[in-house]
């Protein structure tokens, strides 16, 4: 592969993954296929009815899609098990570190925990005994199932509230981190739209939510529909300058590489053009001028060159002479024909009438063919 080649092949992958990533980050209007717990999803898996439950419950509810974390005092819900990336992360600390509070998988929090300086913290699978599916129970009094394997609770601290427990193990419990608190939810496939109406799972996270406070915020920015570009996204990362840098050596290479590396050939000989192509040029640009004198003079002076040479003679107003000598009984129709012509043409420039040019032309053309038959 030769390194122009090479170049063109670099250049179109790196398109091909623009628009994936530009694919992969934009909102949709209802994703029924995402696996991930979005509010956008009416899907099984995503969170639109959790959403729409909140909203019917007279609690003011929002969507970040973009984590820019101000203190407003909503309570920040994040529906995605893994940890944040770095640069978030420390946003979320700050955020609950500052009076604010953060719903979150168990998972997520844990590595929170870890950053804020508190080791030992990590998620655990609940022991609900050989109970499929497990039944939890929440500090209101009801209950409901959930899957055995989704259960998780935060080990290694102590929460200062627990909402829902199953054996003993605080599976949806609220946790002190500097000024702020963190809620863990360890069931977090029961608030899935496929599970929400299961029981009183309903009724548990919309106590759970009204407790919490009035406003509610959801994360959709690491469930993958933020409003973040290409740009943005390579910028947050903390390998930016890197990537800043291997742009930078491309783009040289694209200018090294792109160069021609061959003699440029030479533009092949103007080709000589067919007639009627030549005459459609020449009506059109008689057409644009808008001076109907153009095409009568030519015809005049086309009918005075065939005329002298059938007559062997030269001088103006051979075509009359010719006319005349070949069919006297047309010399004086050639001869008005000819005259009222001249005279158009001695009009001033655009002001003959299109009408008689045309119709002087269509007799000179007629006597013509009279005098010469072919």
């Amino acid at each position: 592969m030769t390194p122009r080649r090479l170049m063109l092949f670099v250049a179109g992958a790196c398109a091909v993954l623009a628009l994936v990533l530009w694919s992969a980050l934009r909102a949709p209007d209802n994703d029924r296929q995402t696996f991930v717990a979005t509010t956008y999803s009416s899907g099984e898996n995503g969170a639109k009815a959790l959403y729409l439950l909140l909203e019917q419950s007279h609690l003011a509810v929002s969507r970040v899609r973009s984590f820019r974390l101000d203190k407003d005092d909503a309570v920040l819900w994040i529906l995605s098990p893994s940890a944040l990336p770095p640069v978030d992360a420390e946003a979320a600390v700050a955020f609950v570190k500052g009076g604010g509070t953060l719903v979150a998988p168990p998972d997520l929090l844990a590595d929170l925990f870890t950053r804020a300086g508190t080791t030992g913290v990590h998620p655990e699978k609940s022991a609900c005994g050989d109970k499929k599916p497990c039944s939890v129970t929440s500090r209101w009094g009801g209950g409901f199932t959930a899957p055995q394997a989704s259960l998780r609770h935060l080990a290694g601290v102590d929460p200062h509230q627990v909402y829902v427990s199953v054996n003993g193990e605080p599976i949806v419990a609220a946790y002190t981190l500097g000024d702020g608190s963190v809620v863990s939810l360890g069931a977090l496939d029961s608030l899935r739209n496929q599970a929400i109406g299961d029981g009183g799972a309903a009724l548990f996270w919309v106590h759970l939510a009204s407790e919490l406070g009035e406003k509610h915020a959801f994360d959709e920015v690491h469930t993958g529909y933020g409003d973040l570009n290409l740009i943005t996204l390579i910028w947050r990362a903390p390998y930016r300058w890197a990537a800043l840098d291997l742009a930078f050596v491309l783009a040289l290479g694209a200018w090294g590489f792109g160069s021609r590396t061959h003699r440029a050939d030479a533009d092949p000989p103007a080709r000589r053009r067919e007639t009627k192509d030549h005459v459609q040029a020449v009506a059109d640009w008689w057409g644009r001028s808008g001076d109907v004198g153009l095409p009568l003079s030519a015809l005049l002076v086309g009918l005075d060159a065939r005329a002298a040479g059938r007559l062997h003679a030269t001088g103006g107003r051979s075509f009359v002479a010719w006319a005349s000598s070949v069919r006297p009984d047309l010399g004086p129709r050639a001869t008005a024909a000819w005259e009222q012509a001249e005279r158009l043409l001695s009009l001033p420039r655009r002001s003959a009438s299109a009408r008689d040019a045309v119709t002087t032309a269509a007799e000179l053309r007629a006597i013509e063919k009279e005098v010469f038959q072919c």
